[in-house]
């Protein structure tokens, strides 16, 4: 006898079927072990570093596995009941006030005064100083009080007095370096 020939669309279908990857390591006991450790109130990052897989992987999960996205919630849903009971049950009064404060942070919130921001200052305008080095006894005591040039500076002098006689051509030498 024949084989029967498959049709094209047969053969599309099948290939879907075909898984291509790595097996998912999401199955009963990671989803038990998970929600164990969420209930107990440790956080996403941690609970994915003890199970072994990235913070990615939770979230993809999670989207794209309803009941392990309802189990999760669930979990931190019951952690977080958890921790505020016994914060309402401490003897010591800064539980209850600190679950006061972040639960009606409207009411309970801590407040403190802050000072209105003002206008930014303006800057004020740069102020140019202009020094002539004469040999008199004002340079002497400033040389002696802050030092001597260094060329950089000296360059720089000599540089603006060359400007200053391009710029104003009638300019006299009195304010140049001797």
């Amino acid at each position: 006898m024949t084989e029967p020939t498959m049709t094209n669309a047969e053969v599309k279908t099948k290939r879907r079927k075909k898984k291509r990857g790595r097996a998912t390591k999401l199955d009963a006991r990671m989803l038990r072990r998970i929600c164990a450790l969420l209930a107990r109130g440790h956080t996403i990052k941690t609970v994915c570093e003890a199970a072994g897989i990235g913070e990615r992987t939770f979230y993809d999960w999670k989207g794209s596995h309803p009941h392990f996205s309802q189990e999760t919630t669930r979990a931190i849903g019951k952690s977080k009941i958890a921790l505020v009971e016994k914060l309402r049950l401490s003897k010591d009064w800064r539980a209850q006030a600190f679950l006061l404060e972040r639960r009606w942070p409207d009411e309970f919130g801590k407040s403190a005064e802050r000072p209105l921001q003002s206008e930014p200052e303006q800057p004020s305008a740069p102020v140019i100083l202009n020094i002539n080095f004469r040999d008199d006894e004002e340079t002497r005591k400033a040389v002696a009080e802050f030092g001597e040039p260094d060329e950089e500076i000296q360059r720089s002098r000599e540089e603006r007095c060359r400007l200053t006689r391009v710029l104003l051509p009638g300019a006299t030498d009195e304010h140049t370096p001797d």
